[in-house]
């Protein structure tokens, strides 16, 4: 700054440049099991519920919210996986129908066209092991289990998570006192957190 009879005026010195800043692009994952008979059959999907589904007021959850209709007004199986704590309440059963019959962390649906509107579902709660979950295939042939809590492991042991995630800070999602009491008591007795 240089001063010009007794007033401070401002040297003009800013950084200008330009950045190239493209968006990334969200790409949502799912798995469909297809017919051996008829490979253009799909049987079942099974969605692993990601931030974006569950965003109010997005076109990935317009086009989630879509597809889930499309599916449960077909002859396709669908799996629901949400496995977060935050965002909107976004499998296909009404959250309401839901609360009356317990509490979860975790949740799993499963619709099958033969059982018409009803579901089944899986509470999860954060201090449990994920379930076994009944994925549904062809008619005549038995349910195929998937042990989620096994599928889980293997996709963090393989994966970036425990570089990347900071376990020396609470979850950046609102929980609750019990629960946030739990989570450092286990990553404590992990070793992953210092007390």
């Amino acid at each position: 700054m240089e001063v010009r009879q007794g007033a401070a005026v401002l040297e003009r010195d800013a950084d200008h440049g330009t950045v190239a800043a493209y968006p990334e692009p969200e790409y949502e994952r799912f798995i469909a099991i297809r017919s051996v008979t008829n490979w253009d059959e799909i049987v079942t999907v099974i969605e692993v519920l990601s931030p974006a589904n569950k965003r109010d007021g997005t076109a990935n959850r317009t086009a989630y919210q879509a597809k889930q209709q499309d599916i449960l007004y077909s002859s396709t199986s669908l799996v629901e996986i949400d496995l977060l704590h935050g965002g909107a309440h976004t499998v296909a059963v009404p959250w309401e129908q839901l609360a009356i019959r317990g509490k979860w962390d975790y949740l799993v649906v499963v619709h099958r066209p033969v059982t018409a509107w009803h579901f089944e579902y899986w509470f999860c709660r954060l201090q449990n092991a994920l379930p076994s979950v009944a994925v549904p295939l062809t008619e005549g042939l038995a349910d195929f289990h998937v042990d989620l809590q096994i599928a889980f492991d293997a996709a963090y042991d393989s994966g970036p998570y425990s570089r990347r995630v900071n376990y020396s800070a609470n979850p950046p999602v609102e929980m609750g006192a019990a629960s946030l009491a739990w989570i450092s008591s286990w990553l404590t007795d992990k070793g992953i957190r210092q007390t």
